[in-house]
């Protein structure tokens, strides 16, 4: 598979634009064809050299060159299943985790989505789309994209999307490290950006996800976003991170998206090496919780807590 060269792209991106303004789709349930293909021709010029995340480490990954993410070529889904842990008009919503993450959270649950991005099954889209239809007959009401984090499977994503023989809403849960390009890819492809926003401060984001920048990158993504996408705002309270991380997060987006509810994540038990960390090795506790929707609605005027898993 070849990406397109540079002034390939450039033609790819004046046509996406015409079409998007000229067709206006909401997401996946109405978006055409016309427009997918090109997405996903973008999403490929894109991965060589890669540009996919906010690391911007440019290796060649139809070349099968790996990133810091690791993700090979084609990337692989580490599991999937439908679930019912979300948003009650999205369930049962068919889950696709991908391996592989543009962040190394030193808490995540899915830890062997991070530590083995070649775990799982190959990510073949056009063999996969039966497997969602098969999901489909079982009652799926919603796919939903998440990891790790989509950001470096979009190619396959987007040719998994024009596979599908039937519609249904798409939801794509995401950390917001992705540069304004993938912001401008979703747009018009997604019924529902799940925006997984961690931190409120820079020295936080790096100690606990290896991800320098997070703060202003996450900033800029969003900011994009707002006014173009149907948002859910999410935030995953952390232990000992409250005054730095959940005051910041709302903060930010009560400046940026004051409309819109943030949903304070509050199932965090401490997984790998946070098991070993005195701060985040213990589970979040009632007083914690207390304090999180106290320090977050002196932010923001629409917060809640969310006990999602």
């Amino acid at each position: 598979m070849t990406a397109p060269d540079d002034a390939r792209l450039t033609d790819l991106w004046r046509e996406h634009d015409s079409l998007l303004a000229r067709q206006q789709p909401f997401g996946f349930l109405d978006i055409s064809p016309e427009l997918l293909a090109v997405k996903e021709e973008i999403a490929l010029a894109l991965a060589s050299p890669c540009r996919l995340c906010a690391r911007q480490c440019g290796v060649d990954r139809p070349a099968r060159e790996r990133g810091w993410c690791g993700v090979g070529w084609p990337g692989r889904i580490g599991e999937e299943h439908i679930h019912f842990g979300e948003l009650e008009e999205l369930i049962p919503t068919h889950s696709v985790f991908f391996s592989g993450c543009t962040m190394g959270c030193v808490y995540c649950r899915k830890q062997e989505l991070i530590n083995e991005p070649g775990a799982g099954m190959p990510f073949e889209p056009e063999a996969f789309a039966a497997t969602v239809q098969a999901r489909i007959r079982q009652g799926a009401r919603s796919l939903k994209l998440l990891g790790g984090t989509p950001e470096p499977q979009l190619p396959a994503v987007f040719q998994l999307l024009r596979s599908l023989p039937e519609r249904l809403p798409v939801a794509l849960e995401t950390t917001m490290y992705i540069p304004p390009e993938v912001v401008r890819l979703y747009e018009g492809a997604i019924d529902l950006l799940i925006c997984n926003v961690r931190y409120g401060q820079e020295t936080c984001a790096v100690r606990l996800s290896h991800a320098p920048g997070y703060v202003r990158l996450s900033r800029r993504a969003l900011e994009q976003a707002a006014g173009r996408f149907r948002l859910s705002l999410r935030h995953l309270v952390l232990p000992g991170h409250i005054d730095c991380c959940t005051a910041g997060v709302a903060r930010t987006l009560q400046e940026l998206l004051p409309d819109a509810p943030l949903m304070l994540l509050t199932q965090y038990t401490p997984f790998g090496a946070a098991m070993r960390d005195p701060v985040l090795g213990r589970h979040l506790a009632d007083a914690d919780r207390d304090k999180a929707l106290a320090v977050a609605g002196a932010n923001k005027d629409l917060v809640e807590l969310w006990p999602i898993d």
